[in-house]
This record gives structure tokens, sequence and C-alpha cells, in this order.
């Protein structure tokens, strides 16, 4: 450490002596001539020496502090030299930052929003909420009218009598009286007569001889009106499922142009079926959902450029369809299940009521007082 600290004070006292400090110079000494065989010329006397030792000394704590002055610049320099620097840094930073930021939230956007993230008609998909609501809605009240209808032939007002009925059933069209009539190939009925046409297909399937009310005015008349009341009763839910698939039928549904836009996008020609007048049925739109993926070709390939996101869309979008199915078949399935109780309970009827009776009969007439 001292020798480090000798070596310092040396190579200063050197830098002193070859560069001294602004307005310091080294004393010139005259010194003494010395003459000798082989040269002659000044030395340096003892004064001379001590002259420049003051010297030294004295300017060494002056030249220390403009080594150190120019050292502090050069530090204060540097530092603010590093600071911009830094500075600089930090900005080109924050500014990848926020671009990083950007592009991820572009990217993100694109992910969500973008092309590939739409599912087949997720930008109808409003319209398409919109028009079904509506459309179930009359398509219940179509289901409502046919009941209304069903109930006034059942009591017989527009007949009075079986030969007014079998009147009715002759003026039917031969081609009216097949399952076409009742369920179109099209999904929908394209005229109001082939709506009408179905409700008379269905009486003529659940009640083709109305039973007109009457007043019980005798025992005769109370035991008819009792029978025509069990009939009336037994007509309920056979007339009730036939309501529901005719109702399905009927093209209530005012999305006609996005149908039609739906079948052109999926690679159809012409009106799609189940559209009549601008109007779609409930059937036809649920086999329009299934042409336009499975019947469409552009439909598997669009799978393949769909992201995650709208592979999952999608994916949701046939789950709804599917749901809006399986209710539908779950309602007919309950008609068929009150249908096939309905059905055992008048073989029960048939068979032992008439024993019974019989039984109950000669009860009564044994019977001991």
């Amino acid at each position: 450490m001292q020798s480090l600290r000798n070596t310092t004070i040396i190579l200063i006292s050197i830098f002193i002596l070859c560069f001294p400090a602004p307005g310091q110079s080294a004393p010139v000494s005259g010194g003494t001539m010395v003459g000798g065989e082989c040269y002659s010329g000044p030395i340096a006397t003892p004064g001379d020496v001590s002259s420049a030792a003051d010297w030294v000394t004295a300017t060494l704590d002056q030249t220390i502090k403009y080594v150190g002055t120019v050292l502090e610049d050069k530090i204060v320099t540097q530092t603010k030299l590093q600071k911009e620097m830094h500075e600089n840094e930090m900005k080109t930073l924050r500014d990848l930052l926020v671009g990083f930021g950007a592009a991820q939230e572009r990217a993100r956007a694109q992910d969500q929003f973008g092309e590939l993230s739409r599912p087949n008609m997720a930008c109808d998909g409003q319209e398409l909420g919109a028009g079904i609501q509506v459309g179930k809605k009359a398509e219940k009240l179509v289901a409502a009218d046919y009941l209304t209808r069903s109930a006034m032939h059942n009591l017989g007002i527009d007949q009075k009598n079986e030969q007014l009925s079998r009147q009715g059933l002759n003026s039917l069209e031969e081609q009216r009286l097949t399952a076409e009539s009742l369920m179109p190939t099209t999904g929908a009925f394209k005229t109001d007569e082939d709506l009408q046409a179905a409700r008379d297909l269905t009486f003529v399937l659940t009640n083709p001889y109305p039973s007109p009310a009457k007043a019980p005015t005798s025992a005769a008349a109370s035991a008819y009106e009792a029978q025509r009341r069990l009939k009336q009763a037994r007509l309920a839910l056979p007339q009730k499922a036939l309501s529901e698939i005719v109702a399905a039928r009927a093209p209530v549904i005012e999305l006609g142009a996005w149908a039609k836009d739906t079948w052109e996008k999926a690679g159809g020609e012409g009106e799609p079926m189940g559209v009549v007048n601008g109007k779609i049925s409930a059937t036809g739109l649920i086999d329009l959902l299934v042409d336009a993926r499975f019947g469409n070709p552009n439909w598997y390939d669009s799978l393949n450029e769909m992201n995650s996101i709208g592979l999952q869309r999608e994916q949701l979008h046939l789950q709804v369809a599917q749901m809006e199915m399986m209710r539908r078949t779950m309602r007919m399935l309950e008609m068929l299940v009150a249908l096939e109780a309905q059905r055992a309970g008048t073989e029960i009827l048939e068979l032992d009521n008439a024993s019974l009776n019989v039984l109950d009969a000669q009860s009564e007439s044994k019977r001991i007082e």
C-alpha cells in the first residue's frame, strides 16, 4: 500500500514538472559553470535545488486542485451523458412496451372479433334471435287458433248431424287426404288453403263425426251427454299433439330475407324450403340451420380456417340449435306418453267396464235387506 502511494506521488510530481498547472512554470537556475577535461557546463547548486523543491511544494496543492476540477468536470459531463443515455434507453423501452401492448391488444381484438373468430351466421345473430323470439309467439297463436277451431268442430257447430258430416267428408279433395297435407316436405304450408286443408285432415283423423251438445232433458239425453263429454276428453290429447305439428309448419317467423341469404352462402340456389312470402316456419328454420352446416360443403372448409375462439362460438351455436330441437322432442315425447296412457286406459275401460257393470247389477239384486 505504501509502495503504491509513493508511486502515485512520484507520478503526480512528474506530471507537475512536465505539465504544470496553468500560470505556473518551473524556476530557471543559472547554475555554476564548472570546467572539466571532457566537458564543461552549469551544474545546480544547493540553492537551486532548494528553490525547485519549494516550487514543487508550492504548486503541488494548486495542481492537485486543478486536476480534481478537471476530473470533476469530466465526471459531471460523463454523468450527464449517462443520464441522457439512460433516459433515452428508458424512452425507447417505454415506446417498445407501448407498441408491444398495442400489438397485443390488436392481436387480442383480432382473436376475439376478427374474421377467423366468427362462426357461421355470427354477424346475423341479433337479427336471428329477435326473429325467433317473435316467431315463437306467432307459432303459439297458430296452435291456439287450431285448438279453438277443434273445439268448435267437436261441438258440431258447423255440422249438426252425421249426414252433414258425411257431406263434409265427401267434399274433401282426395289429394288433401295425404300425409303431405299435414307434414309437407318443404317444411311449410304455402297458402292459407294448405293450412286449412291440414286442419281439415286432422279433424278427419280425430273426430270425423262431431257430437253436438244436448241438454239432459231425459235419461237418454243425460247418458248421451255423459258419453259425449267422455269423447271430448279423449280428443284433447290427440288434437293437442296435432296442433303442435300444424303450428310448426305455419310460415310465421319473419326471417325470410335472412334465410335466403344464409341459403345462398351455403351454396344453395333459389328459394330455401320453408320460406313463404318472406316468412319461414319453425320446421323450415330448424332444417335450414342444419342444412347450412351439415349440408354445406363450405362449412367444413370454414372449420379449418377458424381460430379456437371461432370454433368455440360455432359449437355454442350448434348447441343452442340442438337445445331447441331437444325441447321440441321432449314436448312430443310427453304427448306420446300421454297418448299411450290414454290408450291403455281406454283398453282397460273396454275390457273391464262392461263386466263390472254386470257384476254391480247382480250384487245389487242379490243384496240382503
